[in-house]
């Protein structure tokens, strides 16, 4: 049923691009022995598919696996140009393949088994899997301990909390709580 599909793609794209070739002929005419635009856009519509046809089979590296395209994207690109309306529908059907994992790997790729590259991860992830929470927040590192502060430091703070609390900055409270801080550090 997919081959059947991927045949009725390709010549679905070629008798669209025959069409449109031919809209464009009526409305603005070939010169005179011109072969007009339907050639041309046919043209287009095959180097078009065979150069993507090239890229998808490196990126999703056809030649590991066991089919009839497992070769150097540039011998595909080569078979496609010659053989476009048999060598197309096979691609997409060798495509299909690959990406689903219903095609098998050569043998000496089989100790890998990496999963297609160009699948996205959504389509390659078991729906079982559930992916690590993302932390919501930066974990703390550890306090160091403060280094000791001598006699002399701890009396300029305790004289500076002092003309805070006489300027009215601090209130009775907190002169206590911070006077309390800096008498625990001894």
């Amino acid at each position: 049923m997919r081959v059947l599909k991927n045949i009725l793609i390709a010549v679905g794209l070629l008798i669209a691009a025959l069409i449109l070739g031919g809209l464009i002929d009526r409305i603005s005419p070939p010169r005179p022995g011109g072969d007009g635009m339907a050639s041309s856009i046919v043209g287009l519509l095959i180097f078009g598919t065979t150069l993507w046809a090239s890229i998808s089979t490196s990126r999703l590296e056809f030649r590991r696996y066991k089919t009839g395209m497992s070769y150097h994207p540039v011998t595909i690109f080569v078979l496609h140009l010659m053989f476009w309306i048999v060598v197309f529908p096979y691609f997409l059907t060798v495509r299909d393949n690959i990406r689903d994992g219903s095609s098998e790997l050569k043998d000496e790729f089989k100790h890998e088994a990496v999963p297609p590259v160009a699948a996205p991860a959504f389509q390659r992830m078991p729906t079982s899997v559930v992916p690590p929470p993302i932390p919501t927040a930066l974990p703390v590192p550890p306090l160091l301990p403060r280094p000791q502060a001598s006699t002399e430091d701890r009396f300029e703070q305790l004289r500076k909390l002092a003309q805070l609390k006489d300027q009215g900055i601090l209130n009775d409270q907190e002169f206590q709580a911070e006077k309390q801080k800096i008498l625990g550090q001894a």
